[in-house]
């Protein structure tokens, strides 16, 4: 929990009396302001209070002034989170522009382009000192940067949101026209739901798709596409994620297809269309992670550090730094890092862990420096006047295409099942009942036993015999592990080298995606593509097959753990 704040905006005890003052029946309203997880806390905004402050978990309708209080330093810092943009495009541009320049000698760079370092060196961008990482509503620095000097406009920079209908994308989309950049929207159709009983609806595809095109008309951004119909990847869908589902699921595994849809549809199909087909800079979503920048020194611009686009000095570039002549100076196009988000209980960098760093150039993250409850919801609804059943919607869950039906019997659809033995792990001979089929099942799921005084869960599973091994008691010896292997990893950082090999204990792994905080463990290379993970004080429950284990680490230069990659168990 952060201490003090101090604001040029006003963000103080006396300031905050004046603007309070400024609102009628000021004397009846009660001021209610986040849990001290959140942005804002009892003590955060001054040690020496008089005000009588009720903490609550959320800001109630009735709370009028002080929502329209939380909301102005909400937007202050989003203006903030622009710039950085605006930063990074620019570095984006000037990379380009300059390395085409050098391998091609009669291309000419532009003027602006050539110019960028001159007039960066004038703008606020570059003059604004070095800040310590702070949440939404937070402010650690003298002065609030403004978009006067800026060096572009924002209207050149193109960034097409992936919208599904919910609050978060919607509200991602409408922060970022706000705030001027070239929007557009973009909702995408993975599912064909030809080969579904037309007579039932299992999906919400049609709603959905209804509620991004009454939210574009409202809002006034434009859909890509022919605006009637959604942008399809169902061959690609198919193809990288559903067929991995079902090899998983014949295996006997539990896979995850968030992770691959993330990978191979929304940060490697969408981005491709968004930039082949709509020229587009970057992409948008609504996941709630962080991205941190970072660039080698020399650059023709000075860096700085925000909620999300994090950037820091380092003296060695980064790998993919172009070779050039000694006479030229060609910046680095920031290397990236994916950060939690800093709303733990939403964060979703688990579910971006195997997707291709490069993409993250590329990709923006707006609401990673928000809280869902106390801050989206509060925007979406006071701010921006979302209908009331999409501010205030329930997250969605589950596996999208598969909708209200029962897994089971989608997924007896599109593989065989064969009904086999329940057998107790403990002498593993006694038979305790049947399973409908060993996919229906995942490890720690309870099962129902008939006759069975406790409760057993699954703990084991023989795909060869087709065989369920089962445990009494969720907390079996069977179903805890303090050490586990993973493969087919992939890496957004180096964990390889031998210059890490003193450092393999400072980790951190999640097993899965509803775990709230990952346990502290070490990671050592077995053999080429394996590794051990060794728990240190936690032991995790129920790791099943084909689940997978996500690393994090802290770094100096960052507020929140730095996602490393992961690997399947």
């Amino acid at each position: 929990m952060v201490n003090h704040i101090t604001s040029s905006t006003g963000f103080n005890e006396h300031n905050y009396s004046t603007y309070r003052n400024s609102f009628p029946n000021r004397e009846k309203e009660e001021t209610h302001f986040c849990t001290a997880n959140s942005s804002y806390s009892r003590k955060s905004l001054s040690q020496n209070s008089n005000l009588d402050r009720v903490v609550r978990t959320e800001i109630e309708p009735q709370s009028m002034i002080n929502s329209q209080f939380l909301t102005r330093e909400l937007l202050s810092q989003f203006e903030r989170y622009c710039h950085q943009i605006e930063q990074h495009y620019l570095f984006k541009k000037q990379h380009l522009m300059m390395t085409m320049e050098q391998t091609n000698p009669s291309f000419q760079t532009s003027e602006h382009v050539k110019n960028i370092s001159k007039t960066s060196k004038h703008s606020s961008l570059s003059t604004a000192k070095s800040i310590s990482p702070t949440k939404y509503g937070e402010q650690h620095h003298s002065t609030i940067t403004t978009h006067t000097n800026s060096t572009i406009h924002r209207q050149n920079i193109s960034i097409v949101v992936g919208m599904s209908g919910g609050v978060d994308s919607s509200l991602t989309a409408c922060l970022l026209k706000e705030f001027g950049f070239n929007v557009m929207a973009l909702h995408m159709r993975n599912w064909d739901s030809a080969e579904e009983d037309p007579s039932k609806q299992f999906c919400t595809f049609t709603k959905d798709w209804n509620d991004v095109k009454t939210m574009c008309d409202k809002y006034q951004i434009p859909l890509v596409g022919d605006g009637m119909h959604p942008v399809e990847f169902i061959d690609e869908y198919w193809n990288d994620v559903f067929e991995r589902l079902l090899d998983g699921y014949i295996q006997g595994q539990t896979p995850n297809p968030d992770l691959f849809c993330n990978k191979f549809i929304k940060f490697d199909a969408m981005l491709k269309y968004a930039q082949e087909k709509c020229g587009a800079d970057y992409i948008g979503t609504g996941h709630y992670a962080q991205i941190g920048y970072e660039h080698a020194s020399g650059c023709n611009a000075t860096t700085t550090m925000t909620p999300h686009t994090t950037m820091t000095n380092k003296t060695t570039p980064p790998p993919h730094t172009t070779t050039t002549p000694p006479h030229t100076i060609i910046p680095n196009i920031p290397a990236t890092h994916l950060l939690r988000a800093i709303d733990h209980s939403k964060d979703q960098s688990y579910f971006l862990a195997f997707v291709n760093k490069h993409a993250f150039h590329s990709s923006l993250f707006p609401l990673g420096g928000f809280l869902k409850t106390d801050h989206v919801r509060l925007l979406a609804r006071d701010y921006f006047k979302f209908p009331n059943e999409l501010w205030n919607r329930k997250d969605s869950v589950g596996i999208c295409f598969i909708g209200k039906r029962k897994f089971k019997d989608f997924l007896s659809k599109y593989i065989n099942i064969t009904p086999g033995n329940i057998i107790s792990i403990v002498d593993k001979q006694t038979i305790l009942g049947k399973h409908d089929g060993i996919s229906f099942y995942t490890i720690g799921q309870g099962i129902g036993l008939s006759g069975m005084k406790d409760k057993w869960f699954v703990c084991e599973k023989d795909t060869r015999n087709n065989i369920l091994y089962a445990c009494p008691g969720n907390d079996h010896y069977s179903l805890m592990k303090s050490e586990f292997s993973i493969s087919n990893c992939h890496w957004l950082e180096d964990v390889t080298s031998e210059s890490n090999e003193d450092n393999n204990k400072d980790y951190y792994v999640k097993v899965r995606y509803n775990q709230k905080e990952p346990f502290a463990c070490s990671i050592e290379k077995i053999e080429n593509d394996k590794y051990k993970i060794v728990l240190k004080e936690e032991q995790a429950r129920a790791i099943a097959p084909g689940q997978v284990a996500v690393l994090y680490k802290r770094m100096n230069e960052f507020p929140e753990m730095v996602c490393v990659g992961g690997g399947i168990y």
